[in-house]
């Protein structure tokens, strides 16, 4: 992750389901979730934030930080952003080890799943420095 500037803006995700296809084009597909991110928080029916995550030697912390100034997740305007920082923190989800990034990795196991189906997102990715990798993946529920 780049240690450039103090605050890295690097994710901006929306995620709708079926909201943005016309009648015809969903012709035959019935519309299982749709998620607006209507709210002001991350919705915990449909979201788990993962904090005990550290792949690939990652330089990060995962929070679930989405209230206080330095939040990692903001939920606006029917918006959600998960948003790289630096700054100093001894990470939870890495036994106290020492980090000087934290971001936000959000899942939907166990509270969203689908056999068959169409899914669609709305995705943009802001700001990408040297060094971020912002990723979105369909996962079965079975994997962690």
């Amino acid at each position: 992750m780049s240690k450039a500037g103090t605050t890295l803006s690097w994710l901006r995700m929306l995620i709708l389901l079926g909201s943005f296809i016309s009648g015809s084009l969903m012709a035959g597909w019935e519309t299982q979730w749709i998620e607006r991110f209507d709210g002001d928080r991350l919705d915990l029916n449909n979201w788990t934030p993962q904090i005990q995550a550290n792949y690939n030697n990652e330089d990060q912390c995962y929070t679930d930080d989405d209230s206080s100034g330095n939040r990692n997740y903001d939920v606006s305007g029917g918006i959600l952003r998960i948003i790289a920082r630096r700054q100093s923190i001894l990470c939870p989800g890495q036994g106290g080890r020492q980090r000087d990034w934290t971001s936000g990795r959000i899942n939907s196991k166990d509270k969203q799943e689908f056999l068959y189906g169409r899914i669609e997102a709305r995705i943009r990715f802001l700001n990408l420095e040297q060094g971020t990798w912002p990723a979105f993946w369909m996962l079965e529920n079975r994997i962690a």
